[in-house]
């Protein structure tokens, strides 16, 4: 499979969009405080109870790029919203591989494909880019960018194919899993 990195606005804005309808479609929308590390606001997440996925779609407030951000706590069961479990960032234009999502055109079926750098965050020793690709068992690309150089993503897949907030959802699912499984350090030396 190739695949091509969008770089243009209006690329990445499309693709934006058609995310964003795909969460969108099916899902129940709520209005909740969702958190990260040191902050949190206001969002509609949409829930799509089959998948036990929400979602949620924004442009940066400084208009220079978008986000999504995913978990998988119900948020019919609390107005007390938990935190992010996965976030996809996307400049609006160019190459930024500071952004945990890119949207590669795929060269054999003509369709977009939503990645992720794999680089997931957790705020404590052993929850890096590089531990969860190695444990990660989903499906991994080779993504070219414009200078021809290539780096390794993992593949959610179309926006176009069906079941897409499916494989969102296993591909939440094995972050969580991941972290889960990282030791939390008590400080105490043994």
């Amino acid at each position: 499979m190739a695949l091509h990195a969008l770089t243009q606005a209006d690329d990445i804005a499309a693709a934006y969009h058609q995310l964003t309808e795909e969460l969108k479609n099916g899902s129940v929308p709520y209005e909740r405080n969702v958190g990260w590390r040191g902050g949190g606001e206001q969002h509609t997440v949409h829930w799509h109870p089959g998948a036990g996925l929400w979602g949620l779609s924004a442009v940066a407030v400084d208009g220079t790029g978008y986000w999504f951000a995913f978990g998988t706590n119900d948020p019919a069961q609390t107005n007390q919203f938990g935190s992010i479990s996965v976030q996809f960032s996307f400049y609006r234009e160019g190459v930024s591989r500071r952004c945990g999502g890119a949207f590669a055109f795929n060269n054999t079926n003509g369709q977009v494909n939503l990645l992720h750098s794999g680089g997931i965050g957790g705020g404590r020793n052993g929850i890096s880019k590089t531990s969860f690709l190695a444990a990660y068992n989903g499906p991994l690309e080779d993504i070219r960018w414009p200078n021809g150089a290539t780096f390794r993503y993992v593949d959610i897949g179309s926006l176009e194919e069906p079941g897409l907030i499916g494989r969102l959802a296993a591909f939440v699912g094995a972050v969580e899993t991941f972290k889960a499984s990282v030791p939390v350090a008590t400080g105490i030396p043994h």
